[in-house]
């Protein structure tokens, strides 16, 4: 829900501060309601490179992740780092797509917007790498390779804005 990260800009009004968080009385309001005076969204697009983006893993939310994949690949085993290029470029090169983009480049809009898992690689907090062999028919693209990703995300500072994550 976007209007859960609507919260007052003071910081006398984050939990633990002895007030009331501003949020109850927004849960009546739809997505589209104007941020009321004297808050800020915490999900709001953000703007790089004349591009809008959405992370969902974002310093703002004082969120980060821990990323645990599962590195299906066509190679024989024990071949991963000498047949289809060392894992750690591969895994960058991987890491890198899940992020903004530091360079110009073409995007996935949704309604004006590119959504990405986060906002720099410096949010995630670990990395696990698993590698298996795929156990399906070779195709005609030897380094072709299948991920499955486990995405998990951690509240660094606990605050009204996140508490629905803990």
């Amino acid at each position: 829900m976007q209007w859960d990260s609507r919260v007052a800009e003071e910081p006398a009004n984050y939990l633990g501060s002895g007030s009331d968080s501003p949020l109850p009385e927004r849960y009546k309001s739809p997505p589209i309601f104007p941020v009321q005076e004297g808050h800020i969204d915490l999900t709001a697009p953000i703007e790089k490179l004349g591009k809008k983006f959405k992370p969902l893993i974002r310093k703002s939310m004082d969120l980060t992740c821990t990323l645990n994949v599962l590195f299906l690949r066509q190679e024989d085993p024990g071949s991963l780092l000498k047949k289809g290029g060392d894992i750690d470029n591969r895994i960058k090169t991987f890491i890198d797509a899940l992020e903004m983009p530091s360079d110009e480049l073409e995007g996935d809009e949704t309604e004006g917007v590119n959504l990405c898992l986060l906002e720099n690689d410096s949010l995630v907090k670990s990395l696990e790498i698993n590698t298996e062999r795929l156990l399906l028919p070779e195709t005609n693209f030897p380094n072709e390779v299948n991920l499955i990703v486990e995405v998990v995300v951690h509240v660094e500072r606990v605050g009204t804005w996140n508490m629905c994550l803990l």
